[in-house]
C-alpha cells in the first residue's frame, strides 16, 4: 500500500494453492484487507507479486579464539519476478481515495 497503515490485515487467497508457480503461470484470487482505522486517504492501492528461489549452503568457520571448526548453515535468496498489480487508483491525478473502516476485497 505504500503505507504503514495499509499493511495489517491483509489476506491474499489464490484459487490454486501450490507451493511452486512457474512465471508465466496464470494466478487467480482474492486480495482481501481490513481497515482498521477510521479512514485512509491514498491515491491507490496496489500489491507486489515476488518470485524468489531460496537455497540453502553449508560451510565451515574457523573460531580463532578456540581453534574450533563448525558448519554453518547460509540462506541464499534470489528475487527473478516481480509485477505490481494495482487495484485501486484514483480517478484523477491529485486526487485522494477516502477509504473507511470496514473490510475490502
Amino acid at each position: 500500500m505504500g503505507s504503514s497503515l495499509g499493511t495489517s490485515g491483509i489476506t491474499i487467497n489464490l484459487h490454486q494453492n501450490n507451493p511452486i508457480y512457474f512465471t508465466d503461470e496464470p494466478l487467480s484470487g482474492t486480495v482481501c484487507w481490513n481497515n482498521r482505522h477510521e479512514t485512509v486517504r491514498t491515491s491507490n492501492v496496489y500489491i507486489i507479486l515476488i518470485g524468489e528461489v531460496g537455497y540453502t549452503a553449508q560451510r565451515m568457520a574457523f573460531n580463532p579464539s578456540d581453534g574450533t571448526r563448525k558448519a554453518v548453515t547460509e540462506f541464499h535468496y534470489t528475487k527473478f519476478y516481480s509485477s505490481k498489480i494495482s487495484l485501486v487508483d484514483s480517478p484523477f491525478e491529485n486526487e485522494l481515495i477516502v477509504l473507511s473502516r470496514g473490510q475490502y476485497s
